[in-house]
């Protein structure tokens, strides 16, 4: 259902320096919630630990009730949809960086979800449509059009929880609302995380 619950959970990089130290909070179900705060101060962390690319050094992190630790770990990562600052390109096409497959008989759930993120026209104009290539070293879309290849992957992924973290950070106001409005359109029922430095956002 995607209800988040953490107890008690201290978390530290080194023995040095903690970077959670006691930490609890509650996110209901199909609740949106917003991390606010500079750089460095664990937010981040807090996705890492819920996508378990850490485990907690102290306390405990529920899901629906159950300890994290408890659901296998593809199982856990399935139902989380996680949009960084950058977006990641696959050496691969269009399609490949939407479903991780070249499988055509997905094509009209990815023109659906282009359409909801205002992509289809600028895909559609593109040398070989949801064929052509992309590359990390020779990308032919802006930072902003990347990012909504980001939102569509995880709307194409239908997770119980999104994670968007500082995903908007790099693009103007304009464009940083566009996306926001897409979240609320795609994903109304779903867990959001927002993890932001800017309060804006």
């Amino acid at each position: 259902k995607g209800d988040i619950a953490f107890n008690n959970v201290t978390f530290a990089y080194t023995k040095q320096h903690k970077v959670l130290n006691g930490l609890d909070f509650h996110i209901c179900a199909g609740e949106k919630v917003a991390l606010v705060g500079k750089s460095g101060q664990g937010k981040s962390t807090i996705a890492e630990l819920l996508c378990r690319l850490y485990d907690v050094d102290q306390g405990n992190i529920y899901i629906d009730g159950y300890d994290i630790k408890t659901y296998p770990l593809d199982m856990l990562r399935n139902q989380i949809g996680l949009v960084h600052q950058v977006s990641t390109v696959f050496n691969n096409t269009v399609r490949y960086n939407l479903i991780f497959t070249n499988d055509k008989n997905y094509d009209a759930e990815i023109w659906d979800a282009l359409q909801r993120v205002n992509l289809d026209k600028v895909i559609k104009k593109l040398p070989q449509g949801l064929d052509t290539m992309l590359s990390s070293s020779n990308i032919n879309l802006s930072g902003g059009q990347l990012q909504r290849i980001s939102i569509a992957r995880a709307y194409l992924k239908n997770p119980k929880i999104l994670i968007f973290d500082e995903s908007t950070s790099a693009l103007d106001e304009n464009n940083e609302t566009n996306i926001i409005q897409s979240w609320q359109v795609l994903f109304p029922d779903r867990t959001i995380l927002i993890i932001a430095h800017r309060l804006s956002t």
